[in-house]
Formats: structure tokens, C-alpha cells, sequence
């Protein structure tokens, strides 16, 4: 086989390998509205609204509950992966949460911690 043919045959394997291969489809942005509900026990729930914008590695907000008309800073908002982590400022100390996005990126569940240790179960949804 001369030099020709074999360049020839490699580039043709090239292209069907490339045509072959899937792209990732892009994460839908999680910037935007979201309602979360948290379970507090003994039947008390707190319903409330986080807004996100884009940020630097993230992305950054505010929070807001039924439970007081205060609005708390998301200092920080990450996702890696399917995992999602957000640190929220309280005037009694740091709020986080650790949880999962679900599939379609519309949706993440998991547990907040609150400033003095106790933990809830928090499920949002995009608006």
C-alpha cells in the first residue's frame, strides 16, 4: 500500500471516529428563580425563593424564607459534577448545604446544616 492510500485511510478513519463520538450536551444554566421546602420536623415546614446569578466558579444570590422577611446572602453556590454545595450568610453564622442536582438540572435535594449544627432535609426546584 503506498503512502498515499494509507494517509487516505487514516484521515477516513478519523472522521468516523469523529462522527462517532458524542458530545456532552451542555448543563442548562442554574442561574434564575428556585422555590425550596425544608422539612423542620414535627410537621413545620419553611418554604422560600433563591435567586442565583453567575459568578466566579458558581454562582452567588439571595435567600429568603417564610420565616422572617430578612434576605441572606449565597456567599457561594458550586456544582461538581451532580454534587452541589452552597454556603449562605445568617446574622447568627454560616448556613450550608450539601445535596444533588437531578437529572435535567432542574431540581436538587439534600441537607442544610444550620449555623449551630442541627440538619434538614431541603429540596428545590427551578422556577
Amino acid at each position: 500500500m503506498n503512502i498515499s492510500l494509507r494517509s487516505l485511510l487514516a484521515a477516513l478513519a478519523l472522521v468516523c471516529l469523529s462522527a462517532c463520538m458524542t458530545v456532552p450536551a451542555a448543563r442548562p444554566s442554574l442561574a434564575g428563580a428556585w422555590h425550596f421546602r425544608i422539612d423542620t420536623g414535627g410537621g413545620r415546614i419553611t418554604l422560600g425563593q433563591l435567586s442565583l446569578t453567575p459568578a466566579a466558579g458558581g454562582y452567588t444570590g439571595s435567600l429568603t424564607t417564610n420565616r422572617g422577611d430578612n434576605v441572606l446572602p449565597v456567599r457561594s453556590f458550586t456544582v461538581d459534577g451532580r454534587a452541589v454545595r452552597m454556603h449562605v450568610e445568617s446574622p447568627q453564622g454560616a448556613v450550608t448545604f450539601a445535596g444533588d442536582l437531578a437529572p435535567g438540572s432542574r431540581a436538587f435535594a439534600g441537607t442544610v446544616t444550620y449555623h449551630d449544627g442541627r440538619r434538614f432535609t431541603l429540596r428545590a426546584t427551578k422556577d
